[in-house]
């Protein structure tokens, strides 16, 4: 038996449109219980409006202890993302202001306007990197110095022995201004 022996055309056409409206129901439905998350799909992203963002937090997060699922949390960012934070986290010895994230490839400062209000930073958990016995390696894996800058600081500390104080390579010229101001919250002496 066909269904089309029993149901007009007209009855045809209302059951069509019914399922159509029970599809965007089900839709909507995602949309209000799981939220922008669930939108997501194979790397496309729905645009979310702003007082939607970031609904999956419930308090806000420290960037310096946070884990990649913490981070995966934000719009925005998926597995790869948060992987890179955390990655770049350990090479800088921790994140000093917020503003920091926007130098991990992938995160630029219209997605920190946004996320901005649920992230924190905790400058008591930086890892501080001792100027007189880090390694040339060492020195060299932190991402705001470059080989020449820790080749400079190297023979500076053959050439004087320890630093009393890690300004003395912005006073001496070791450091440019524009290193030594990111540099300096990771450096100690002792």
């Amino acid at each position: 038996m066909r269904i089309n022996n029993f149901l007009t055309r007209t009855e045809q056409r209302g059951l069509i449109m019914m399922a159509m409206v029970l599809v965007v129901i089900r839709f909507l439905m995602m949309w209000v219980n799981w939220g922008p998350k669930a939108l997501q799909t194979a790397g496309n992203q729905v645009d979310i409006p702003p007082d939607r963002v970031s609904q999956n937090i419930q308090k806000s997060i420290e960037i310096n202890t946070a884990d990649s699922l913490q981070f995966s949390d934000l719009r925005g960012v998926g597995k790869v993302l948060s992987g890179r934070i955390v990655r770049y986290r350990e090479l800088l010895g921790g994140f000093v202001r917020v503003n920091q994230l926007v130098e991990v490839y992938g995160l630029d400062s219209a997605w920190l306007g946004q996320v901005r209000d649920w992230l924190r930073v905790d400058t008591g958990r930086i890892r501080l990197l001792n100027i007189n016995h880090a390694s040339f390696r060492q020195l060299l894996r932190h991402p705001y110095l470059d080989y020449e800058q820790v080749k400079a600081i190297v023979r500076y500390r053959e050439r004087h022995g320890p630093l009393m104080h890690v300004s003395s390579l912005y006073l001496q010229g070791v450091l440019p201004d524009s290193v030594w101001i990111k540099v300096k919250p990771y450096l100690c002496t002792r």
